[in-house]
């Protein structure tokens, strides 16, 4: 990983994409660069061209939803470490079962604690500075 973690945020309202990346910006300790798509097909485009390091991912999005931008990162096997943040309105036991038998890292339920989404967007960044058993051993 380079100094800077690569965060892809997928949003589909505008005003909150721009409050997230904002707040993100402000409160996050590391610097990043900070990646975002409107829709789902242009999740998967950005995942393919910036691999990101984090991916917060609504689910309620156009085009594709978040679980079918999952599923083509499976099927696509398209960067397994990727830590995947969802955020979404649909807080039913059913959504977040699902997300997380997809592999989702965190699921986090709107109207979104900012501060909640910052300390767990800062933890996984924090794991990605850890040195791998692989580079201990270099």
């Amino acid at each position: 990983m380079n100094n800077k973690p690569t965060i892809l945020l997928v949003e589909d309202d505008p005003a909150l994409r721009d409050l997230i990346v904002l707040v993100l910006e402000r409160k996050l300790t590391s610097k990043m660069q900070l990646v975002t798509a409107s829709n789902g097909q242009d999740a998967l485009i950005s995942l393919k061209k910036d691999h990101p390091d984090i991916m917060i991912l609504d689910i309620l999005l156009p085009l594709m939803n978040g679980l079918q931008v999952i599923q083509q990162m499976k099927n696509e096997r398209i960067f397994d470490r990727t830590k995947i943040v969802v955020i979404t309105a649909l807080g039913f036991k059913e959504v977040v079962q699902k997300a997380l038998n997809e592999g989702v890292s965190d699921f986090l339920v709107k109207p979104l604690d900012l501060n909640v989404l910052c300390t767990r967007v800062q933890r996984y960044i924090d794991e990605l500075k850890k040195p791998s058993y692989t580079e201990i051993e270099k």
